[in-house]
């Protein structure tokens, strides 16, 4: 397949993808990786930086208002998305202990991998524990995540916490709410956020 068309399908997946979540009414994706890399552009330790294809809000009262970062896999098998995974584990870790490092305190924030083609379904429960994350950390395939930093388990806790695994089927489009509905719906439910619904 040509980069354009590659390129073109995970534009189209990250769009099904933000609505799809969108329309539950707990999350706003205002920015995507296609028209706001900088704003779905996270630090990690090291001076490394990763960016996510949907950056936006979990909305509710100010007890469960949060950063949401989703990771969209729009595939039509299950290739080596089982490594990638624990990548993307490592890379929350390190987001999240870099955030202590810069501000001196934890911050929630939830990190989400939706894909379209299950993976190691026989150790699926296990996949967002303690352990699988501690794993993820210190394989030496991720070890330049955490350069120089001492693994806390009270930050693996704390990430754990936030990890989302979801798969996604296209024809669950057919049952979701499009943006239009979705606009008239926010008016009349109560969700806290960062700001005005702008669809």
């Amino acid at each position: 397949m040509p980069d354009e068309e590659v390129q073109e399908r995970g534009r189209e997946g990250v769009g099904m993808v933000k609505t799809w979540l969108e329309a539950t009414t707990w999350m706003q994706f205002p920015f995507n990786a296609y028209e706001d890399g900088d704003r779905c552009t996270v630090p990690l330790l090291g001076g490394k930086r990763k960016k996510f294809d949907l950056r936006g809000f979990h909305l509710g009262d100010k007890n469960s208002r949060r950063y949401m970062t989703v990771e969209c896999k729009r595939y039509t098998s299950r290739g080596g998305q089982y490594k990638e995974f624990r990548r993307f584990l490592a890379i929350a870790y390190s987001a999240h202990a870099m955030h202590v490092e810069l501000y001196g305190k934890s911050e929630a924030e939830d990190f989400v991998w939706v894909t379209s083609n299950p993976f190691v379904t026989d150790g699926w429960s296990d996949l967002c524990s303690e352990d699988a994350i501690t794993d993820a950390i210190t394989d030496q395939a991720n070890a330049d995540l955490v350069t120089g930093h001492e693994l806390d388990p009270k930050l693996v806790r704390e990430v754990q916490a936030g990890i989302w695994l979801l798969v996604f089927d296209e024809k669950q489009m057919d049952v979701t709410l499009t943006p239009e509905e979705l606009k008239n719906v926010m008016t009349v439910l109560e969700r806290e956020g960062p700001g005005l619904w702008r669809g």
